[in-house]
């Protein structure tokens, strides 16, 4: 169910239970939870958090999803029940916080888990309006050099943060980015990690069928980039690494899946460098993991990440992966073993790595399979759904 909330009106009926917000009715012990988010999209937060609703048991979970940002309803599906509600604020209005609150007390919500850094202090303010004690807020990754917060935004994030009852990170890398972000001790936030269904990611016995369905040849090797066209992601590197190496166009071909939000600068540094060359960007699509199936080899060359999704599904699809060398990537590839890992900046070195898998099938296929084994091992859905239901039951 999506819904869009206005300026003046809410427009949700709650609970008719008796029940104060922030409280469990001893009759009903199933626990409300808000989960806010900036957009609703295609993206890797936004596939993990729908996974973790849609596998938490509902006798005992009920969620809402909340977002801020309208520009697109496009998003992974959720099961019945699940509400969806724009709480637009694309001028970032002060009123924000408190038109949150009058919808936390409505959907009578008992725990808030808060995703996005922009609105912790405004969350708080929601919550302690609409008397809900118990917050969370997790930590995915800073989403451009901009966002790690600088001067007074640090230091009211940071007093922010305290009044949060717990403090998550996708990851160790994640848990060190933001502990160092904000100066604060490494055991302020836990870890609790992004986790894959790799019974649904799985390798394709025949990609043939798919390769022909998407329209991509079948005579050459598909690489492929999964991510929104951002600065951070650095699809650039792809074409100067592409470009530094000579790699022969009829050797390969590039997909970028993802929705452009750099205006087709990407494509026009594709066309100038790569003249002639097979390089595609289809925009977002619901439907990611037949690009998987249909690619030979995954490439990840963000400046930064927490802990990519996109990365551990293509793990999980058994993808050879070209990455570069930060913390989030670094903490899950191992060279040479599970992926080839490559220092950021450094074109020539991205290039020798994708030739290297582009023209030798058998060690893609080991390190593939090594990946796959890799995140069946240690990025469980199943686990990170339970991890989240224990993490969720103990806020009460």
């Amino acid at each position: 169910m999506f819904q869009a909330l206005g300026e003046s009106s809410v427009g949700v009926v709650g609970r008719d239970d008796g029940v104060s917000p922030g409280q469990t009715s001893a009759r009903n012990e199933v626990i409300t939870i808000a989960h806010l988010i900036g957009c609703w999209g295609i993206g890797g937060l936004e596939g993990q958090l729908a996974q973790v609703v849609n596998r938490l048991p509902a006798e005992r979970f009920r969620h809402v999803i909340i977002f801020r940002n309208g520009r697109n309803v496009m998003g992974p599906p959720v099961r019945d029940g699940v509400e969806i509600i724009c709480l637009d604020d694309p001028a970032r209005n002060r009123r924000w916080a408190l038109r949150l609150a009058k919808l936390l007390r409505e959907l009578r919500v008992s725990v808030v888990h808060n995703r996005e850094l922009f609105t912790v202090s405004d969350t708080v303010a929601a919550c302690r309006l609409a008397g809900i004690p118990r917050m969370a807020f997790s930590f995915h990754g800073f989403t451009d050099a901009l966002s790690s917060p600088r001067g007074t935004t640090r230091w009211l994030w940071r007093r922010a943060l305290h009044r949060y009852q717990a403090r998550w990170a996708v990851s160790d890398s994640a848990r060190e980015a933001v502990t160092k972000a904000f100066g604060l001790p490494a055991e302020s936030f836990s870890v609790l990690l992004n986790g894959v269904d790799s019974v649904r990611f799985c390798p394709e016995q025949a990609p043939g069928r798919l390769r022909r369905r998407l329209g991509l040849p079948l005579g050459r090797v598909v690489l492929l980039a999964v991510g929104n066209v951002t600065e951070v992601k650095n699809h650039r590197l792809i074409i100067e690494g592409i470009a530094a190496v000579g790699l022969q166009a009829a050797s390969y071909t590039l997909v970028i899946v993802g929705e452009d939000r750099l205006a087709g600068q990407t494509q026009h540094w594709a066309a100038a460098n790569l003249p002639g060359h097979d390089v595609r960007l289809p925009g977002a699509t619901e439907n990611v993991l037949d690009w998987y199936r249909a690619a030979d080899l995954f490439v990840l060359p963000s400046r930064s990440e927490g802990l990519c999704n996109a990365l551990l599904e293509a793990m999980a699809c058994g993808l050879g992966v070209v990455a570069t060398d930060v913390p989030g990537n670094r903490e899950v590839l191992h060279h040479g073993e599970t992926g080839l890992l490559v220092p950021l900046g450094e074109a020539a070195a991205f290039g020798v790595a994708l030739r290297r898998l582009v023209e030798d099938a058998e060690l893609r296929r080991r390190i593939g399979q090594a990946a796959r084994r890799y995140v069946i091992e240690n990025h469980d859905i199943n686990r990170t759904v339970e991890a989240y239901g224990c993490a969720y039951e103990g806020l009460r």
